[in-house]
């Protein structure tokens, strides 16, 4: 009974799900439609069922392959609120036709419920199996746009990548099953450490499976697919998905180096590789190459999807700053600035959307003016995107960037500044016009008082997070200390 109560939450959002597609086949031209609702009821249902898988403590499940510990439930916690999130961007969204409303909250809900196993999972096949699952699955929101033929070419990219991630992870893992006989990432590490395995066979394995969650969790080298499937889909499906994949790789990586490449000193909460081959410096030049070329690309971008499609990928650089401290400060650091990315970017792309919505062809200037409230939420978020203070962005890229430096990472700290600079930059000299065309007076835009409700509301949980920051770090700390690692 217990494995089947851990479970619960996922198989309500899947059965959720399957009645949604249901109930749109049978549907028969009915006035009332409750996708919405039906969908968000879904998600409060699973997440209360989460707080209560809270209380059976740390422990395997599902014949050993899925773990419930604190890393998991806070990562499935924010997987939920961005599902939530996703589903009300895309019911105010003009870009997503209403006849697909219904596949694309099926979508969320599904992709959903597997990133949250994905969370869970510790057994290599499982591993392989949901990762391939959600990139297929989150790119299929991809093509969820009017017509539009970059949106299907976005969803074709990010199905072909996923593709080659799985191909690299497998390679990966076949080269420690040859070596270990193992599947399961504990008995990996218990194998590693009683043997001492070829370095430099230890070190492709490694290198490839940091590649393959690549893919997923959009650092280099997959942003070069990234960007452009984030420009050719909905801002709704790029906002989600985003969250969605860095959220599920980043949760693997994590999970994964903690247990299988690392081993945790004599000081509580401090690891260390296990072997003598240093692999910090793979993870180093990734974060610098990731930083570098997402932040010369929006430096020189001057369109907006382009330029968000680089910001996002930006973020991922310095997720892999506070992976490098290998302590609990900086794993609790990279859960920190997610969470403040799902209200941050899903209150970027909802404002964005408005504008967008109701962009004016003919006489582009003085956008700004004719919904102030939405155009100071939009400006206040880009601030959070870019790190300045005193909004959470700038806590959590601070928070990250000083686990680096705590661990004498001088020249990555360096390369990250920068990158600051030139995003910062690029941000100014996008807002800037946005600002100015004040004086330019028009028409007011028709007010969608949901929509500024969604808008402003997700302002209020970055408001509170800024507040609160050093209780929500040590809440986050607290769950990573939950965990078996």
């Amino acid at each position: 009974m217990k494995d089947v109560a851990l479970f619960l939450p996922e198989i309500y959002l899947a059965l959720t799900a399957i009645g949604l597609v249901l109930g749109e086949v049978g549907y028969q031209g009915e006035r009332t439609r409750v996708i919405l609702a039906t969908a968000m009821l879904s998600v409060i249902g699973a997440l209360l069922q989460l707080l209560l898988n809270y209380a059976l403590g740390a422990g395997r499940y599902g014949s050993l392959n899925f773990v419930n510990d604190g890393f998991a439930l806070f990562l499935k916690a924010l997987l939920l609120c961005s599902a939530g999130i996703g589903l009300l961007a895309d019911r105010k969204s003009q870009e997503v036709s209403i006849e697909n409303r219904t596949e694309h909250a099926a979508l969320i809900l599904g992709v959903t419920a597997l990133g949250m196993l994905l969370c869970s999972a510790v057994n290599w096949i499982w591993i392989l199996v949901l990762l391939f699952s959600v990139q297929i699955l989150g790119s299929l929101i991809f093509a969820l746009k009017k017509i539009d033929f970059r949106a299907i070419e976005a969803a074709f990219k990010g199905s072909l990548s996923s593709i080659y991630a799985v191909f690299f992870l497998s390679i990966g893992v076949l080269l420690f099953y040859s070596i270990t006989g193992e599947f399961d990432i504990y008995r990996i590490h218990s194998a590693l450490v009683a043997q001492s395995p070829v370095p430099r066979i230890y070190a492709v394995g490694f290198s490839l499976i940091v590649v393959g969650l690549g893919f997923f969790g959009t650092y280099f080298p997959s942003q070069l697919w990234a960007k452009d499937a984030y420009e050719g889909a909905s801002l709704p499906a790029t906002a989600f998905a985003s969250c969605l994949f860095r959220l599920t790789s980043f949760g693997v990586l994590i999970r994964v180096i903690v247990i299988q490449f690392a081993k945790e000193t004599e000081i509580p909460g401090y690891w260390e590789p296990i072997s003598t081959m240093d692999w910090t410096p793979v993870i180093a030049t990734i974060a610098a190459t990731t930083l570098l070329m997402s932040a010369l690309y929006v430096f020189r971008q001057k369109k907006t999807r382009k330029l968000f499609s680089g910001i996002l990928i930006f973020q991922s650089g310095f997720y892999l700053l506070g992976l490098l401290a290998l302590d609990q400060v900086g794993f609790a650091s990279i859960l920190f600035g997610l969470g403040t990315e799902i209200f941050m970017v899903g209150g970027l792309f909802g404002a964005l959307t408005f504008f967008e919505d109701r962009r004016d062809e003919l006489n582009p200037k003085g956008q700004l003016s004719r919904s102030v409230p939405e155009g100071i939420a939009l400006l206040l978020f880009m601030i959070c995107v870019i790190g300045m203070p005193p909004l959470p962005g700038f806590i959590a890229k601070f928070a990250l960037v000083s686990s680096a430096a705590r661990h004498h990472w001088n020249g990555l700290v360096a390369i990250a500044l920068l990158s600051l600079v030139l995003v910062g930059t690029a941000v100014f000299r996008w807002v800037y016009p946005w600002v100015y065309e004040l004086r330019y007076k028009n028409e007011n835009f028709p007010v969608s008082w949901s929509h500024r409700a969604l808008i402003l509301g997700l302002l209020v949980p970055l408001l509170m997070i800024s507040v609160f920051a050093e209780s929500m770090l040590n809440w986050v700390g607290s769950s990573v200390a939950f965990s078996i690692w």
